[in-house]
């Protein structure tokens, strides 16, 4: 009989726990960190498709600490040294995914690895007696697994496996659960390099026990090929000592990645709206507090209780208030960003209004993404940081604008965010929409302005675009290329500062029954069909126009944004 699926959102008492998980002494290498299978014991078994009905024998079967995910010998393996898991890809970078890695983030010095990346229809399993008491009545651990879908029924496919057994030895129904490749229900990513291959990346669970408080259970871990003997599934088991989840939000912490940041607000938008139980006493200082699971987690990610930073019991726009509170504050382990390909990935990039100005002139820096060619499909939210010389900018200067944003209007359908640091001539930007929908498209996301210092000498300032996470509704990355620019200020110029164009933004587009204008309070806008003919017109009276196209033809049209004498046209598509 199958057994309960381990979702991303746990109702019953196995509960996803976007809990830190941190290297202990005097565990008794529960979390095998003396590089041993002490106080362990393993098998090794066939998968017969029926899960009750393993052909179990008795003992380990490795080939050493660190062999091969490829040696057929190596079905129970420590690994003490961490490395990036050789068989998936980031489906996004088509590059070795960074957070795949072969130790535990924020673990130990050692993890185990169950199975290999051979196919034989081979079962592993990791026994461990545990004591539980008033005070470890929590077994918490990580996994990370790789398993092949070859879209069998499920009780043949490849699978992994958690058993909590009682005294007697049988199984807690309520505490077993059981992961299967392929299931629609569970977020695995699909690997980039080879399309039959799933992963999950490392995530941390707890398993609640103190129904058994008292007895002496055994914590079972299982991992199988598939029955058919034709695909192979492995899976990376780390464990944690400690006897209860520690208090775990961090106020502006709200994806969990261990730093308040900027990339906070893109986890705000994920989870814009939702509600769950209030933090007792909450704080927004920069300390742990204790919180229950929320019902909802960010796929592949934290729990919605992070982003609840001010601790109301709903995420909403207070919640940014913490991030700049605590903004840069860390508490360990961070995750990096994944790698991306300039020649296949969208661009985000500045334009200057005019690259030459004059000491105390005003530098205006728009911030593209993507272009008609290589468009952003599926955006949801984009942090980046835009990084200046702060000596030849003046102090306290630098503002941002994101008015006319293709993400969305700002407190309306967006979340956005910008945190100047003129000390290190850094202004940190994070724009997410809260719609729960995505946009695709390119053009104007922004700009940020500056007045130039007061040099005596021709200077060239280099502004550049770092740090930059894009991501869509699920929290997935979008890789994006970036590109600055440079500035000159000349003291022999007269250049003065001058309004950029008008920008405009248009979502969706192609469109079928309505299209979003984003631009500027004011500007006049303008619908012209492809003989020039002017079929809409408006002034915009907020920073979003909705225009009704159902009395549209379907074909080629272009928009029109006026202020005073300039103009910028954008086409769009209707279908």
């Amino acid at each position: 009989m199958k057994q309960p699926l381990l979702k991303t959102i746990l109702a019953c008492t196995l509960i996803a726990s976007s809990v830190g998980v941190h290297a202990q002494s005097n565990c008794n290498n529960q979390d095998f960190d003396d590089s041993t299978f002490v106080g362990w014991t393993g098998a090794t078994g066939t998968n017969s498709g029926v899960l009750t009905s393993v052909p179990w024998s008795a003992g380990l079967i490795s080939n050493g600490n660190n062999a091969s995910v490829y040696n057929a010998t190596a079905r129970h393996t420590i690994i003490t040294v961490n490395q990036i898991d050789s068989v998936v890809t980031d489906p996004i970078t088509m590059l070795p995914d960074t957070q795949m890695t072969t130790l535990a983030p924020g673990g130990g010095i050692a993890s185990v690895r169950l199975g290999n990346a051979l196919p034989g229809a081979e079962c592993e399993k990791l026994m461990l007696p545990y004591t539980v008491t008033a005070n470890n009545n929590w077994f918490q651990f990580q996994f990370a697994s790789v398993m092949e879908d070859p879209s069998h029924v499920w009780d043949m496919q490849p699978y992994f496996m958690v058993n909590v057994l009682d005294q007697t030895g049988t199984p807690v129904v309520a505490l077993c659960d059981t992961i299967w490749a392929g299931d629609p229900s569970v977020p695995y990513i699909i690997s980039g390099a080879n399309f039959s291959h799933l992963y999950r990346r490392w995530t941390p669970l707890s398993i609640d026990l103190s129904s058994l408080v008292g007895q002496t259970v055994t914590i079972e871990f299982v991992n199988s090929d598939c029955a058919f003997s034709g695909h192979f599934g492995y899976t990376y088991i780390d464990v944690s000592c400690f006897g209860a989840p520690t208090p775990n939000v961090w106020p502006g912490d709200a994806d969990y990645d261990l730093q308040a940041n900027n990339m906070d607000v893109l986890t705000l938008g994920v989870a814009y709206g939702a509600t769950g139980t209030p933090r007792v006493g909450a704080t927004t200082s920069w300390q742990a507090e204790a919180s229950a699971d929320w019902s909802q987690s960010v796929p592949l990610g934290a729990n919605y209780k992070h982003a609840d930073t001010n601790g109301d019991g709903i995420v909403d726009i207070n919640d940014t208030l913490a991030i700049s509170q605590n903004y840069l504050q860390t508490h360990t382990f961070r995750l990096e960003l994944p790698q991306v390909d300039p020649l296949t990935a969208p661009t985000l990039y500045l334009d200057v209004i005019t690259d030459t100005v004059a000491p105390g002139g005003v530098i205006t820096a728009d911030v593209y993404m993507g272009s008609q060619a290589m468009p952003v499909n599926n955006l949801y939210g984009i942090s980046f940081t835009l990084v200046y010389d702060n000596m030849l900018v003046q102090t306290g200067s630098t503002s941002t604008s994101f008015a006319g944003s293709m993400v969305g209007i700002k407190n309306t359908s967006m979340l956005g965010f910008a945190h100047d640091n003129s000390a290190t001539g850094t202004n940190d930007i994070a724009m997410c929409r809260t719609t729960h929908t995505e946009v695709n498209g390119y053009g104007y996301i922004g700009t940020v302005t500056f007045t130039a210092a007061n040099v005596s000498t021709m200077s060239t300032m280099n502004l550049t675009l770092s740090n930059v996470r894009a991501i869509d509704g699920q929290m997935v990355n979008i890789p994006l290329a970036t590109m600055g620019t440079p500035v000159v200020i000349d003291p022999a110029a007269s250049v003065p500062s001058i309004p950029g164009p008008p920008h405009v933004s248009l979502f969706p587009n192609p469109a079928n029954e309505s299209v979003v204008i984003s631009t500027a309070v004011d500007q006049v806008v303008e619908i012209t069909n492809t003989l020039g003919q002017v079929v809409y017109t408006t002034t915009a009276t907020s920073t979003a126009t909705y225009v009704d196209l159902k009395n549209f033809t379907s074909g080629v049209y272009f928009v029109n944004v006026y202020t005073g004498t300039a103009k910028v046209t954008e086409q769009l598509i209707v279908e």
